[in-house]
C-alpha cells in the first residue's frame, strides 16, 4: 500500500486489511522495488497458528494469526506491547517459524532479569581479557542469534547508556564486543 497517510495506526489497519507493506508518499522506486522484492508468493503455512501456539477461533486470534503471517515475511524489527503474561514471546517464536528464519536459531531475552553490569557483555559479547575474569570470548546473543530471530522481553529495561549502541545493531546490523575495538555485521531480526 503506498498512501499520503503516514501515521501507526493507519498503517496498521493496512496491515490488517491485507497490505502486505506499507509505504508513505512520496515512495521512490528504489523503496517499491524493495518492498516488492521482499514478498515472495503469500505464505500459507502459517494461518493456522505455527506449531499450535496461537491457537482459537476468535476474530482476534484470526487477525493476530494473519498479523504474523504478514509480519513473518519482512526483515522489519517488531515491537510487541501488552502486559506480562498475554503471549509476546509466542507471537515472537510464530513470527520466527513462519518466516524464513525458522531454520536459523530463536534466541529469547529477558531483560528484567539481567543484572545491568552484564549487559553489554551479554549482549554484544566479549573477547578475551577484556575485563577482570574475561578468561574466554563470549559470543553475544546478537552472534548466537545471527540468521535468525533474538526476542527482547522486557526491552524497556535496557540501560539507558548502552541504547545507542542497541540501536547501532539494529539499524545496521553491527555489534562490537567489550574489549574488541572492531565491529562485525550480524543478521539478525529482533522482537522486542
Amino acid at each position: 500500500m503506498i498512501t499520503a497517510v503516514d501515521t501507526a495506526r493507519a498503517a496498521l489497519q493496512a496491515l490488517r486489511l491485507g497490505a502486505r507493506d506499507y509505504l508513505p508518499k512520496p515512495a521512490t522506486a528504489e523503496e517499491i522495488l524493495a518492498a516488492v522484492e521482499r514478498f515472495g508468493p503469500a505464505p500459507t503455512t502459517c494461518e493456522e497458528g505455527p506449531e499450535g501456539t496461537l491457537v482459537g477461533e476468535s476474530r482476534t486470534m484470526r487477525d493476530l494469526r494473519r498479523l504474523v503471517t504478514l509480519l513473518a515475511r519482512t526483515r522489519d524489527t517488531v515491537l510487541v506491547m501488552g502486559e506480562t503474561g498475554c503471549g509476546k514471546e509466542l507471537f515472537a517464536r510464530a513470527l520466527h517459524e513462519c518466516g524464513p528464519r525458522r531454520d536459523c536459531p530463536f534466541v529469547a531475552h529477558n531483560m528484567a532479569a539481567t543484572p545491568v553490569e552484564l549487559v553489554e557483555s551479554l549482549f554484544f559479547g566479549h573477547v578475551r581479557g577484556a575485563f577482570s575474569g574475561a578468561a574466554v570470548p563470549h559470543a553475544g546473543l546478537f552472534d548466537q542469534a545471527d540468521g535468525g530471530t533474538l526476542f527482547l522481553d522486557e526491552v524497556d529495561s535496557f540501560p539507558l547508556p548502552l541504547q545507542a549502541k542497541l540501536l547501532r545493531a539494529l539499524e545496521g546490523g553491527r555489534v562490537e564486543p567489550v574489549g574488541s575495538g572492531a565491529e562485525r555485521t550480524v543478521d539478525v531480526r529482533v522482537v522486542a
